[in-house]
């Protein structure tokens, strides 16, 4: 493991859980962090050990109180090394970029001081080129490959915001974490409707898988879309088909959780990984009101859909 210093992202816990199960899942025969804060390596490198992963890095982790000129020449660097790696041993490198925004923000900082006049909302003028210039390098060649997985600061929560959208144009997925969805203590706090995938498209994961995955965004939105109602009025001023909705997709809010391995010491539930497969076939059952008379809390952090009937079943007896 390499570690390089970049700044670190406000959520950190969450997106060092997530970083931690992406490299688990991913083949690849080596690992390039930047991360300038060592309690997020320590974190990361200590979930990795937990797992058996081998750990020689060479640590570089600095304060984030650097000139900004060396703080915008933090990504070029780590991703060097990746690129060392890539080509000169043919390896194939996950990269794990802690925090992308921070590489903007030093840029906004190199440009006011060369007394450039700034773009929209005060970024910049030469944000596009220059997130283009390294994302572009992040790429797959004869010898090997990088992938890389990028923590994305959005400034005010705001999608639309120059720097992250910016960034968004060169991902391949975003993975969008909603403070509403933490507040119902559902993890990973992934919202389904902000998170996109280039690969969404029947062409690619077949007709069945995505119109499930559109069916479960719909049922989501029209729930979204009531919630002001609820609020308001309250449930019983709702349609039955309305109130069928929203059991539903609170049913699915619940299903999205997922007891991580690397978050069981946060979670408490023993981590669980569900095949493409089973998880489809979940969702179908929800959507087709099979499982409407399950309660919704027997969805909460389970793996495939015939645990929430046995879970369900259990919860029954204890409340008898």
């Amino acid at each position: 493991m390499v570690v390089l210093p970049a700044p670190v992202t406000g959520r950190s816990v969450e997106a060092c859980t997530r970083h931690a199960a992406c490299a688990r899942s991913k083949n690849v025969s080596v690992i390039v962090i930047r991360t300038t804060d060592h309690h997020v390596y320590g974190r990361f490198r200590d979930v990795l050990l937990d797992f058996d992963f081998v750990c020689d890095g060479r640590s570089r982790v600095r304060p984030d109180e650097r000139a900004p000129g060396a703080r915008a020449r933090v990504a070029l660097t780590g991703l060097t090394v990746a690129e060392y790696f890539r080509d000169q041993e043919g390896q194939d490198v996950l990269l794990f970029i802690d925090n992308i925004f921070r590489f903007t923000q030093a840029g906004s900082e190199v440009s006011a001081l060369l007394g450039r006049i700034p773009s929209a909302v005060g970024y910049q003028p030469t944000l596009a080129t220059d997130m283009g210039s390294m994302q572009e390098r992040i790429t797959t060649t004869k010898k090997g490959s990088i992938t890389s997985v990028q923590a994305i600061y959005v400034p005010a929560d705001d999608l639309t915001d120059p720097a992250p959208a910016t960034t968004f144009a060169h991902l391949d997925a975003t993975t969008v974490l909603s403070r509403a969805i933490a507040e119902l203590g559902i993890y990973p706090a992934v919202d389904p409707l902000d998170s996109t995938s280039r690969i969404m498209d029947p062409n690619i994961i077949g007709a069945e898988h995505y119109n499930i995955a559109r069916g479960v965004q719909k049922i989501l939105q029209d729930y979204k879309s009531l919630q002001d109602i609820i609020a308001i009025l309250g449930m019983d001023e709702l349609s039955e088909e309305d109130k069928l909705t929203v059991a539903r997709a609170r049913k699915i809010q619940r299903f999205l959780s997922q007891p991580f391995q690397v978050a069981e010491v946060f979670t408490g539930h023993a981590g669980k990984l569900v095949p493409l497969e089973e998880t489809i076939k979940g969702f179908t059952k929800i959507l087709h009101g099979e499982l409407d008379h399950l309660p919704e809390v027997a969805f909460y952090m389970v793996g495939p859909i015939e645990e929430v009937a046995e879970k369900a079943e259990r919860l029954a007896k204890e409340a008898a």
